[in-house]
């Protein structure tokens, strides 16, 4: 993941976005809620991990839809997600290799995208290849260009093999990702120039992910809503549903917060 993803993975830990562990606001009582309402000045381009623009607001959305094999906690910690456990020598995940390359193996817990397909380690190979196509329009592979082979020797296993000694190799399986195989493929091979084209990212009903909540509603301009993954088995989201208020004018994102309207402004869009 490139310095901008890390330095907004920081703060929405800090801010607990993935368990939506924001403070009330003025007026309103802490505790569970079954929907969020947050404030954004910025509208997202499109909500697909890696793909497309380069907007800080879009990663804070794509993190409530998505998840990779691990995440920096709210304590600053690299914690697993997908991943059964974070690769380090110790546990011999990591290996460092004869002529200075590295080889970092993943174990994945059972997972299944939103439309109940399950998740596997094809669907990171797959990505991984894309990401590494010229022709497919993505944010950055500042990651991706350290790999020299990555491969699926099973279903919930990924083995990575590094060009040389990358710090950053069990920040994550790849940089971007996962995509789901089964709902890009055909798209990618027939144009991989124009995933950033398709209704995947932006129509809610074409929009898969394999996060704790699902894209439900996108009114251009206006909101964006997602409802908890009944898919999701990571984790149990802290609320049923957030939607994302686009206030472009500052002063009135203000207000909004103010009058209760809102329950958060975003700290990243």
């Amino acid at each position: 993941m490139d310095r901008l993803g890390r330095a907004v993975m920081a703060v929405l830990a800090a801010g607990g976005l993935l368990g939506i562990g924001w403070a009330a606001a003025p007026g309103q009582a802490a505790g569970p809620k079954d929907e969020v309402v947050i404030g954004i000045s910025q509208e997202p381009d499109i909500l697909v991990p890696g793909l497309g623009g380069n907007l800080a607001v879009s990663t804070e959305v794509i993190m409530a839809l998505f998840v990779g094999g691990a995440f920096w906690s709210d304590e600053l910690k690299l914690a697993p997600v997908a991943a059964k456990e974070i690769p380090t020598p110790d546990n011999g995940l990591w290996k460092l290799l004869p002529g200075g390359k590295m080889q970092v193996t993943w174990h994945l817990k059972p997972s299944k995208w939103s439309d109940g397909v399950p998740v596997d380690a094809e669907d990171y190979v797959f990505t991984h290849r894309a990401v590494m196509n010229d022709k497919v329009p993505v944010i950055d592979r500042v990651h991706e260009k350290h790999i020299e082979n990555i491969y699926a020797p099973a279903p919930d296993t990924i083995v990575v093999t590094y060009k040389d000694h990358f710090a950053y190799a069990n920040t994550d399986v790849i940089e971007w990702g996962p995509w789901p195989r089964h709902v890009l493929e055909k798209a990618y091979h027939d144009n991989p120039g124009g995933l950033d084209k398709l209704p995947f990212g932006s129509d809610p009903q074409a929009t898969i992910g394999n996060g704790p909540y699902r894209l439900v509603s996108w009114q251009k301009g206006s909101s964006i809503v997602a409802e908890a993954n009944p898919n999701y088995t990571l984790d149990t989201p802290r609320v049923k549903r957030i939607v994302w208020r686009v206030v472009t004018d500052t002063n009135t994102l203000g207000a909004n917060m103010l009058s209760s309207a809102i329950d958060a402004i975003s700290p990243i869009g």
